[in-house]
C-alpha cells in the first residue's frame, strides 16, 4: 500500500482500469469456460446413451436367441467409436453373454452396481446401464463405458483458446490504459508542474493551460483564478513592505534619537537625584569658608582700629613730642578691645580652614566634571580608579548615611572606553547597593558597607561593586536587566538603570556585566571592560587609593 501511494498518477491510473478489466474478463472466461463445460458435459452424456440404446436394440435379437457371435461382431462394431473402451452384454441371470475391448488385454469387469439408464462418472470414465428387453420383458442388460479424452482435449483447446484471448484483451486494455488515462493524468500533472514552477520560482504570473471542459478544466481556472489573487495579493505586499521598509528606518531613526534623549534624560536623572547631595557636600563647606571670612573681616577691622592709634604714637615719637597718657591709654583700650592675643592665636587657624573649604569645593567640582566629561564624546584612554574615585566622591552624599565604602584599586592599564558612559554605570551600581543596603538598616541607625574593586585578568579589567543589602530574590534575576523593570514603589524609580549600564557595557564597550547574590548576605556586581588595542597594557597610572572617598 506505501509503494501504490508513492506511484505517479498515471500509474495509478493504469493500475486501477486494469485492476477493474482484468477481473471482468476472468470472470467472463470462468462464465465461458461453465458454459461449455456443463454443454460439453451434457453432450458426451447424451451421446453415450444414444450409443448404448442403438447397440442394445441391435443386441436385443442375438440375446433373444442366444446367438453369441452374433452379439460378438454387433459390439465389435464399436471400433469405430474410439470412444468407447469397453462393453459387455449380461443376460438376464447376470451372467456375461459377450464383450468387447478395445485393449484386448484389459481384463473383464464385474458390473458396477448402477440403475437403469443411470449415467456414472468414474476414474475418469463414463459408464451406462442400458436395459435389454424383448416383448416378452427383460432379457438382459448392456453396460457401457466411455473414455473422456475427446472432453478433456476439449477443455485443453478452450483453455488454450481462452488464455489467448485473455492475453490479448488485457494487453488490447492496458493499451486502452496507456491512452485513456491520459485524458485525466495529463492535465492533472501539467497543474502539479505549474504548482512546482509556482512555488520554486516564486512567479505567480504563470498559468496552467486548460485542456478538458469537465471537473478536471475547472479545477484549473480555479487554480489559475488563485494564483491571480495571489499575484494580486503579492504585489500589494511588495508595496507594503517596502512602504514598511520607509517607515521602519523612519520609527529608527526616530527610536535611535529617542534612545539617545532617554539616556540623557536618565544620566540627567541621575546627576538631579544627586544634586541635593552634591549641594550639601558643597555648602559645609562654603559656610564656615563664611563664617572664616567674617571673622577675618572682624578681625581685620580690630586689628586697623589698633594700628591706627598706634600708629598716632609712632606719629608723635617721629616728631619728639611727648606721647600723652591719654593717647597710650586710647591704644592700650584698643589693644584690649581687639583681644590681640585671641586674634593672633585663630586667625592662622581661620586661614588654613578656609583653604581646605576652598580646596574641598575644589575636589567636588573637580569630580562633577571628571564624572560627566563633558569634553569628550568619543573613547579615549581613561583611567578607571580615578573615573571610580570620581563617581565615589560625586556620590558620597547618596552613600554616607547608609554604607561605609571601602575601595581597593589595583594597579591598571589605560581602557579603551567612553568615560562618561561609564561614570553612569558605576553611579547606577553604587546607587542601586546603597537603595539595597538602606532597606537594611532603615531605622537601626547602623551602617552598612560597599566594597569596591579593581584588578587585571589578562587583557580584561574587572571591576567589582558589592553590597550587604537584602539581595536579589531569585525569582527576579532574569528581569533585572529589562528595560522599565523596578521593583521600587511608583515614583521612586525608572527601571532604566541597570538597563542601560548593560546596554553601555555590553553593546558600546563589548564587556560583560554579571552579578552573584545571595538573599539576605548581598548583591556583588561585576564589570569586566577590554582594555583595546590602542593602548599598550604596560602603560598604567595609579588611581589614590583610600577606604573613604
Amino acid at each position: 500500500m506505501q509503494s501504490y501511494r508513492k506511484l505517479r498518477i498515471k500509474y495509478k491510473l493504469q493500475l486501477i482500469i486494469m485492476a477493474v478489466v482484468a477481473p471482468a474478463l476472468l470472470l467472463s472466461c470462468a462464465a465461458f469456460a461453465t458454459y461449455d463445460l456443463m454443454r460439453l458435459r451434457d453432450s458426451t452424456t447424451k451421446d453415450l446413451r444414444t450409443q448404448a440404446e442403438v447397440i442394445g436394440s441391435n443386441i436385443e435379437a442375438a440375446l433373444g436367441f442366444g446367438d453369441q457371435k452374433a452379439a460378438e461382431e454387433d459390439l465389435a462394431g464399436l471400433r469405430a467409436k474410439p470412444n468407447i473402451v469397453a462393453a459387455y452384454v449380461y443376460s438376464a441371470d447376470g451372467s456375461l453373454f459377450a464383450a468387447y475391448r478395445r485393449d484386448d488385454h484389459e481384463p473383464l469387469r464385474a458390473i458396477p452396481k448402477l440403475q437403469a439408464t443411470e449415467i456414472r462418472r468414474e476414474a475418469g470414465r463414463l459408464a451406462v446401464l442400458e436395459p435389454l428387453r424383448a416383448p416378452g420383458g427383460v432379457t438382459g442388460s448392456l453396460y457401457l463405458e466411455s473414455d473422456l479424452h475427446e472432453m478433456q482435449l476439449r477443455i485443453r483447446r478452450f483453455s488454450a483458446i481462452a488464455a489467448a484471448i485473455l492475453l490479448i484483451a488485457l494487453l488490447a486494455a492496458m493499451v486502452l490504459a496507456l491512452r485513456l488515462q491520459r485524458v485525466i493524468s495529463t492535465p492533472i500533472l501539467d497543474l502539479a508542474q505549474a504548482a512546482r514552477l509556482v512555488s520554486a520560482r516564486r512567479d505567480y504570473s504563470i498559468r496552467a493551460v486548460r485542456q478538458n471542459d469537465d471537473e478536471l478544466g475547472r479545477l484549473v481556472d480555479d487554480f489559475n483564478n488563485m494564483l491571480a489573487e495571489i499575484q494580486r495579493q503579492d504585489s500589494e505586499l511588495k508595496q507594503f513592505r517596502d512602504h514598511l521598509q520607509e517607515e521602519v528606518t523612519a520609527r529608527t531613526a526616530d527610536l535611535l534619537a529617542a534612545e539617545v534623549e532617554l539616556r540623557q534624560s536618565q544620566k540627567l536623572e541621575s546627576v538631579g537625584r544627586l544634586a541635593a547631595g552634591i549641594a550639601h557636600e558643597i555648602n559645609t563647606p562654603i559656610q564656615f569658608i563664611g563664617d572664616n571670612t567674617r571673622f577675618l573681616e572682624d578681625a581685620f577691622a580690630a586689628f586697623r582700629t589698633v594700628l591706627e592709634k598706634s600708629q598716632a604714637v609712632v606719629d608723635c615719637a617721629a616728631l619728639g613730642d611727648a606721647v600723652s597718657p591719654d593717647l597710650v591709654k586710647e591704644v592700650r583700650q584698643a589693644a584690649e578691645a581687639a583681644d590681640l592675643n585671641y586674634l593672633l592665636d585663630e586667625t592662622p587657624k581661620s586661614l588654613a580652614q578656609t583653604l581646605e573649604g576652598v580646596d574641598r569645593v575644589a575636589t567636588i567640582v573637580r569630580a562633577m566634571k571628571e564624572f560627566a566629561h563633558i569634553d569628550r564624546k568619543e573613547k579615549s584612554a581613561t583611567d578607571i580608579n580615578k573615573a571610580l574615585q570620581s563617581t565615589l566622591t560625586v556620590a558620597r552624599n547618596e552613600l554616607k548615611y547608609v554604607a561605609k565604602v571601602e575601595t581597593d584599586f589595583g594597579e591598571l592599564p589605560l581602557v579603551v572606553c567612553n568615560a562618561s558612559d561609564i561614570n553612569q554605570v558605576f553611579l547606577n551600581l553604587l546607587v542601586n547597593a546603597a537603595h539595597a543596603i538602606a532597606d537594611v538598616v532603615k531605622g537601626s541607625g547602623q551602617l552598612g558597607l560597599i566594597r569596591v574593586r579593581t584588578y587585571l585578568e589578562g587583557d580584561t579589567v574587572l571591576i567589582s561593586i558589592a553590597d550587604t543589602g537584602s539581595g536579589i530574590p531569585e525569582n527576579i534575576r532574569e528581569k533585572i536587566f529589562d528595560p522599565f523593570f523596578t521593583t521600587k514603589e511608583v515614583g521612586q524609580g525608572t527601571g532604566q538603570g541597570l538597563a542601560i549600564a548593560r546596554s553601555n557595557v555590553v553593546d558600546k564597550h563589548g564587556g560583560e556585566i554579571t552579578f552573584t547574590s545571595e538573599v539576605g548576605n548581598g548583591t556583588t556586581f561585576y564589570v569586566r571592560l577590554p582594555v583595546g588595542d590602542d593602548v599598550n597594557p604596560d602603560e598604567s597610572t595609579k588611581a589614590p587609593v583610600s577606604t573613604q572617598p
